[in-house]
């Protein structure tokens, strides 16, 4: 069973956070709670950032994929591979990117994500 995490992109001071706890109301999430740098706990509203849930798969390195990063250096099961940047997305159920299903993938490498490295999808 893979692990269920998620990390939290602030819109406003444009910084990655690990979510600590989510807190939910009748209407759905309201807002996460996060660590900072310094150790120290906040909240958010769920308006004031973006959620992105681990996938459960690990890069090349060892570094877990998330939605919204970048991969490159791309290696599928079948032999295929692809020095192309493909973001990370969650539709319809499944992990993907631009060429198929994740866990189709044999190998690849987390470069950034769209959030703090835009730049890398115009590429």
């Amino acid at each position: 069973m893979r692990e269920i995490k998620f990390r939290a992109w602030n819109k406003t001071n444009k910084i990655m956070y690990n979510v600590e706890k989510m807190v939910w109301a009748n209407y759905g999430l309201c807002g996460v709670y996060v660590i900072d740098i310094d150790n120290k706990q906040l909240w958010f509203w769920i308006t004031e950032i973006d959620i992105l849930q681990f996938t459960g798969l690990k890069d090349k390195n060892g570094k877990e994929i998330y939605e919204g990063d970048v991969l490159s250096n791309i290696k599928f099961k079948d032999g295929s591979g692809y020095e192309t940047q493909q973001e990370v997305y969650f539709e319809n159920g499944c992990f993907g990117i631009g060429m198929g299903e994740l866990f189709r993938v044999k190998e690849c490498e987390v470069i950034g994500n769209i959030y703090k490295n835009p730049e890398l999808m115009n590429k």
